[in-house]
């Protein structure tokens, strides 16, 4: 019983941690979105460059998730509503708590895009090799 409880309470400060980064990062405008990357569009929607505006309020694949956090935010309202939402101490938790599970939603989008991609580019390799390697397509593509 002992070992349940440590293991809990382990996982939930760890947790603690992982949100209170989350936060920190999205403060300094240091969270590894695309934007900081040679491909800005988004991995995920593939609509628009991936900002802190467009991870916080733009992003279609996240927005079951943002829906049970916030209500819709209008574009000429977005700064105001990121200054609010990331630095108004009385939203901190609730902050946290939304960026931990709209991190959560995009990496693990993130992971199934990897994945489709991963096997494309084997398919695309086994293709080349069995192309290469079979000499009767050889020929007949040389005749």
């Amino acid at each position: 019983m002992k070992i349940c409880k440590k293991k809990l309470k382990r996982r939930t400060y760890t947790e603690m941690i992982f949100s209170s980064i989350l936060l920190f990062q999205a403060r300094t405008n240091s969270l590894p979105l695309a934007d900081e990357k040679k491909k800005h569009i988004c991995e995920m929607c593939k609509n628009e460059v991936e900002d802190i505006k467009h991870f916080l309020f733009r992003c279609k694949i996240t927005e079951t998730v943002r829906k049970k956090f916030i209500k819709e935010v209008k574009k000429n309202e977005e700064e105001t509503a990121i200054k609010y939402m990331l630095f108004n101490s009385d939203n901190t938790e609730k902050a946290k708590e939304y960026l931990k599970e709209i991190w959560k939603e995009r990496r693990k989008n993130k992971i199934i895009i990897d994945k489709e991609s991963a096997r494309l580019k084997y398919d695309n390799t086994v293709k080349e090799v069995c192309e290469k390697r079979n000499p009767f397509q050889k020929r007949v593509v040389n005749c």
